[in-house]
C-alpha cells in the first residue's frame, strides 16, 4: 500500500468535547492530481498520522495498525457477518459457537489449500 509522504504545516488544532483534536495541514508544495487522488481515496478511513518537525526513524514508524477507540475490531466484524449468515439459514443463537467454529476450521483449511497451491510456486523463484 501506498504511504502518504508529503512536505506539510501544520495549523492550529481544535479541541473537540470527547477529547479528541481535529488537525489540518496545508501542503507546503504542490501537489499532483494522482497524489490528490490518493488523499481522496483515504477520505474517512483509520490509520497512523506521523508528523515530525523534520527526519524520522525506524523507530518513529508504528509496527501495528491504529485501533480506533470505538471501532470494532476485525474479528468481531466478522464474527457478527457469520452470526448474521446463521441466523438467516435458521440457526438457534445456542448453537452458534459450534457453527462459527466449523466456520473458522473451513476458512483456514481453504487457506492452507491455497498457500498448498502456491509453494510450489514459491520454491520455483
Amino acid at each position: 500500500m501506498k504511504t502518504l509522504q508529503l512536505k506539510a504545516q501544520l495549523q492550529p488544532g481544535k479541541r473537540y468535547k470527547d477529547g479528541s483534536v481535529g488537525i489540518t495541514f496545508i501542503t507546503a508544495e504542490e501537489i499532483d492530481t494522482e497524489m490528490f487522488s490518493l488523499i481522496d481515496s483515504w477520505r474517512s478511513q483509520s490509520g497512523w498520522l506521523l508528523f515530525r518537525l523534520n527526519e524520522f526513524t525506524e523507530i518513529d514508524i508504528p509496527k501495528s495498525d491504529a485501533e480506533i477507540e470505538g471501532e470494532e475490531p476485525l474479528w468481531k466484524r466478522q464474527q457478527r457477518t457469520i452470526y448474521k449468515l446463521f441466523m438467516l439459514r435458521g440457526g438457534k443463537p445456542a448453537e452458534f459457537h459450534t457453527f462459527y467454529r466449523n466456520q473458522m476450521n473451513l476458512i483456514q483449511q481453504r487457506l492452507g489449500d491455497v498457500i498448498e497451491k502456491e509453494l510450489p510456486n514459491a520454491e520455483k523463484s
